[in-house]
Formats: C-alpha cells, sequence, structure tokens
C-alpha cells in the first residue's frame, strides 16, 4: 500500500459508498446493478453513441474494474466477492447492449439491403 493519504481516500472512498447504500436502503449488490444501468446509459446520452455501440459497455466495465481495483486496497479484499460486484455492475448493461446489437447484424446467410448499408455508414454507432 502506498502512503497513509492513498490509505485514507480509500477509506473515504468504502464510507462513501457505505453512506450511500444506508441513504438509499439498498445493499451493496443492488447499488451495483443500478450504478451499470446509470453508467451505460450516462456514456450513451454523452457519447451521442446508440446502445450497440461498444463505448457505453466499456466504460461500464472498466468503472466496474477500477471500483474493485480501489476495493482491493482495502485489508481483507477477499476475490469472490467482489468478481460479484463486478458481475452486478456489468450484467444488464451487457444483456441491453447484446440485445441492441442483435437487431442491427443481419441475419446469417442474408444479403443486407440498402437501408442495412445507411446504418453500417452512420458514424454515430
Amino acid at each position: 500500500m502506498g502512503s497513509e493519504n492513498e490509505l485514507a481516500t480509500v477509506e473515504q472512498y468504502g464510507a462513501f459508498k457505505d453512506w450511500l447504500s444506508l441513504t438509499t436502503g439498498m445493499p451493496e449488490d443492488l447499488l451495483h446493478v443500478h450504478m451499470g444501468l446509470l453508467i451505460f446509459v450516462f456514456f450513451a446520452v454523452v457519447l451521442r453513441r446508440r446502445m450497440h455501440s461498444v463505448w457505453p459497455v466499456s466504460a461500464v466495465a472498466t468503472f466496474a474494474v477500477l471500483n474493485e481495483g480501489v476495493d482491493s486496497l482495502n485489508p481483507g479484499w477477499v476475490f469472490g466477492p467482489s468478481a460479484l460486484d463486478v458481475l452486478n455492475t456489468v450484467l444488464w448493461p451487457t444483456v441491453l447492449f447484446l440485445v441492441a446489437r442483435r437487431k442491427h447484424v443481419p441475419p446469417l446467410g442474408s444479403v443486407p439491403g440498402p437501408e442495412m448499408e445507411s446504418q453500417a455508414l452512420d458514424p454515430r454507432a
């Protein structure tokens, strides 16, 4: 572990997450689900990307890994619960991403028509 300031910052971050859980009345697992969805929608709107774009779901995955990276700095950190936290955070944004992608991928063996070509050229995709 680094300096005492870094340890204090990690502890403050943990205390903030505990406060958020107590204030909302939601267990931490549910907060992970909500935060994953919030980050997914936020980045889709801010980056002006559709949900089938890889950017919003990548932002969720990045946040989840960084969040658990900070948690791993706490004494007594255990891998199993952190892996579950990452899963809780990325599961539903990934499902939404895959469902949105499915609508934009032509069926296997089909010939794309003009509407598919115009979607492929869309710079916001």
